[in-house]
């Protein structure tokens, strides 16, 4: 069975979680990198040098992360206390450890953290700032405002640390623009961000965000120009052109999305990622030997680039050859193992193909995908259809029923879920699935089978 997400950028610590980057909303400050439980606290008997406390408040940091990895969380939270003390300037200590929790994905142990950080820290504006971004991210606008407001108020008084509070205002800034944002209030957004950009002139990813904001605000004219500074510092991102094409495909706005496409290829004909978005676009929009031409170059381009190879994939198995596309994916696999649309593919090849052997394949390569992005709805899907083809009907079902409230359908998906549902005894929705999927004007890669299923039905 083919091994996926071999490469992925986090490390697995032997006590079951997951560490990673720093999320950069909670990064704002260095923190501490909490070895051994500190067992004296006792007050030296000769004045402490700076650079005695710096060493203290290393061994501090190596011991309380250790603690943190061995899950003996309030070990490592009295850890980092001590580490407040005899250092004033970083975050409290019930904010460290909700970063960390952050990090690994544990939810619970974030939201307690920073609970007991405004309990016990009332005059940190950083828990605020965080509660306040979890508040935008769940819709809960009103409770949103109410802590963007304690925030500012708590931010403007703060004065441990220069260097933190100018980190904490920008973190404040970025929350106010989500906040903004999700009101749809793109005026206020570019407004933010033009204040941040005076701080931060040669932020890349700021560049890029204002000029999303441009096209919210239907201005593709400033946000061609933002682009093409973002581009001037770095000419290996995807060009401007193609960005705004982006843009106009996801609006559902075709034609502008092709025009723009047409213009990025001619323009930057050797950017890998100009050619990769170039061939999406163009199958999408129908104009499949055009799209066949920019894989080519992407090939040419990078001979081994698994998402070129995954591309090749998709074109086989839009024309109904499961098999050819099959050794794609397993080649684009082999390329690299964290690309998933790879396993995605990878899985629709198999159960289109059928047979025992197959189908247990899917299953296996279905389950590393879920278990590696569980978050992902697509992937659910996916491992149903596998459940499904293994035997494991009730099961499957299940898992679309559970899925199917808070889905947001795509041709392929739907496509997908329609084979799931065919052999119930109202196939009705698998019907309609198929019908919806196939009257949308985009061209998706399992349409040659979304009309067998259709004639089946």
């Amino acid at each position: 069975m083919k091994k996926i997400f071999q490469k992925i950028g986090t490390v697995v610590l032997g006590t079951g979680l997951v560490c990673g980057n720093m999320t950069a909303e909670l990064q704002a400050q260095r923190t501490p990198r909490p070895s051994r439980l500190a067992t004296e606290t006792a007050s030296p008997s000769h004045p402490v040098t700076a650079s005695e406390t710096e060493s203290r408040v290393e061994k501090l940091e190596k011991q309380a992360i250790e603690l943190f990895q061995k899950e003996e969380f309030e070990k490592a939270l009295l850890v980092l206390k001590q580490i407040q003390e005899l250092d004033s300037t970083v975050a409290p200590a019930d904010m460290i450890l909700a970063r960390w929790f952050a990090e690994v994905g544990l939810e619970g142990g974030l939201r307690k953290q920073l609970e007991s950080a405004v309990k016990d820290s009332p005059t940190d504006p950083e828990a605020y700032i965080v509660l306040a971004k979890i508040a935008v991210d769940e819709s809960r606008i009103a409770e949103a405002t109410l802590l963007l407001g304690r925030a500012q108020s708590l931010l403007e008084a703060y004065k441990a640390s220069p260097e933190r509070k100018k980190a904490l205002q920008q973190q404040f800034l970025s929350t106010l623009a989500v906040f903004s944002e999700e009101k749809g209030d793109w005026k206020a957004v570019l407004g933010i961000l033009q204040v941040q950009e005076k701080k931060a002139p040669e932020d890349l990813t700021l560049k890029i965000r204002m000029a999303l904001v441009y096209m919210n605000l239907q201005d593709p004219t400033n946000a061609l120009a933002k682009l093409q500074e973002a581009y001037e510092q770095n000419s290996q991102m995807m060009p401007p052109e193609a960005i705004i094409a982006e843009f106009y495909f996801q609006e559902g706005e075709n034609e502008k999305s092709l025009q723009w496409m047409e213009t990025s290829l001619k323009k930057y004909p050797e950017n890998f990622k100009n050619q990769v978005k170039g061939a999406e676009i163009l199958f999408a929009n129908g104009k499949i030997k055009e799209a066949q031409s920019a894989v080519t170059k992407v090939l040419q381009l990078d001979p081994q680039s698994s998402e070129g190879i995954t591309l090749q994939g998709n074109l086989l198995l839009f024309e109904g050859k499961a098999s050819e596309a099959l050794e794609k994916y397993s080649q684009a696999i082999d390329f690299d193992s964290s690309n998933p649309q790879a396993g995605i593919g990878y899985i629709r090849a198999l159960l289109l193909q059928g047979g025992e052997k197959n189908s247990k394949e899917a299953l296996g390569i279905a389950s590393q995908l879920v278990a590696g992005f569980p978050q992902s709805i697509e992937f659910q899907i996916h491992y149903a259809w596998a459940l499904i083809a293994n035997g494991q009907k009730d099961t499957g079902l299940k898992l679309l029923q559970q899925l199917l409230p808070v889905w947001n359908p795509q041709q392929d998906e739907a496509c997908v879920v329609a084979i799931c549902l065919a052999d119930q005894e109202d196939n009705s929705l698998a019907k309609n699935l198929l019908k919806a999927a196939l009257e949308q004007e985009n061209t998706f890669t399992l349409q040659f089978y979304a009309k067998q299923w259709q004639e089946k039905l």
